[in-house]
């Protein structure tokens, strides 16, 4: 589970990296951010059935999103 919090810039190779792993899925949580990130996860999500995302309706901060 990865919280965001404008994290439009980086998501997009984080994820790219951690779908190289053998993981069953990763779980992306934004955290209210007001950027771009929202979109970049539905992109995400929309590319491989290994992501899942989740929208949180503002900041609540890390340990909150996690």
């Amino acid at each position: 589970m990865i919280p965001v919090f404008r994290g439009e810039s980086s998501l997009r190779a984080l994820v790219e990296e951690l779908l190289q792993l053998d993981l069953h899925e990763v779980v992306l949580v934004n955290d209210g951010s007001k950027d771009n990130s929202a979109a970049v996860m539905a992109s995400l999500a929309r590319a491989s059935s290994k992501v899942k995302c989740l929208t949180l309706s503002r900041n609540f901060g890390t340990h909150a999103a996690t």
